[in-house]
C-alpha cells in the first residue's frame, strides 16, 4: 500500500488532505502538523516513522516570510529522499502543456492556460487564473482568485495576493509582496511591497545596503 505524508500547518495542512483524498482516494494519508520554536526551527523527529521507499511527500504551508519557510520544509523532505509530486485539485482546469515541478499546488476552480511553466513549490489558489506562456519561478504565491494575463512573468518568492490582476507582459519582481486587491499595468520591482493589514508600500532592502551608505557617507563638519 502507498501512503503519503503531508507536512504543514493548519489551515494548509487540512485544505492539501482533503485535496489529495480527491486526488489519490486509495492512498493513505499522514498528517504531520510542525511547530516553530522561539528560534524559528522545526520538530520532524515524527518524519522519521516514515520511509521515501514507499511514501510521497506534499509540504502544506502558508506564504509566511516571502515562502522561504515553506521552501526550507521542502527542502528537509528532499534530503530524506522524498519526492514530491505536484498537487492538483480535480476541480482546477490545466492545458496539457502546462508544466508543474514538484510541490506545486493548484487548488480548486483555477485555470491555467496553455504552455504556462510553474516552478518548485509554488501555489496557484482558488479560483485564480495564469494566462498562456506564464512564467511563474520557485516558491510563489498566487493569491484566491486572482487574474495574470498572457506573457506574465513572475519571479521566486513573490505573492501575488487575492484578486489582484496583473495584465499581459507584466514582470512581478522577485520577492515582491503584493497583498492588497488592484490591478498590476507595469513591471513591480523586486522587494517591493504592498501589505494587506496596514496598506503600508515600500521596498525591502538589505542592511548591508544601510551600512554601506552610513560608510560611504561624507562626515558633516
Amino acid at each position: 500500500m502507498r501512503f503519503k505524508v503531508l507536512v504543514g500547518q493548519s489551515p494548509w495542512l487540512e485544505m492539501a488532505a482533503d485535496d489529495w483524498a480527491l486526488v489519490l482516494p486509495d492512498t493513505v494519508l499522514h498528517c504531520v502538523e510542525i511547530t516553530l520554536d522561539e528560534q524559528y526551527g522545526y520538530d520532524l523527529r515524527e518524519l522519521d516513522k516514515f520511509s521515501p521507499e514507499n511514501s510521497t511527500a506534499f509540504v502544506a504551508w502558508g506564504p509566511d516570510f516571502l515562502n522561504f519557510q515553506r521552501l526550507e520544509l521542502v527542502g528537509e523532505l528532499k534530503k530524506r529522499g522524498f519526492k514530491m509530486p505536484p498537487l492538483i485539485h480535480p476541480r482546477a482546469v490545466l492545458s496539457p502543456s502546462v508544466q508543474c515541478q514538484e510541490n506545486v499546488w493548484i487548488q480548486a476552480l483555477a485555470v491555467i492556460g496553455p504552455k504556462v511553466q510553474i516552478g518548485m513549490n509554488t501555489c496557484v489558489g482558488v479560483g485564480s487564473c495564469v494566462g498562456a506562456f506564464n512564467q511563474i519561478g520557485r516558491s510563489v504565491w498566487i493569491g484566491d482568485n486572482a487574474s495574470l494575463g498572457a506573457w506574465v512573468k513572475v519571479d521566486a518568492h513573490a505573492v501575488v495576493g487575492q484578486r489582484v490582476e496583473v495584465a499581459e507582459r507584466v514582470r512581478i519582481g522577485r520577492q515582491a509582496c503584493i497583498e492588497v486587491p488592484q490591478r498590476i499595468e507595469h513591471d513591480w520591482p523586486e522587494k517591493s511591497f504592498h501589505m494587506q493589514a496596514s496598506r503600508l508600500r515600500g521596498h525591502i532592502i538589505e542592511l548591508g545596503q544601510i551600512c554601506a551608505k552610513v560608510v560611504d557617507a561624507p562626515l558633516e563638519t
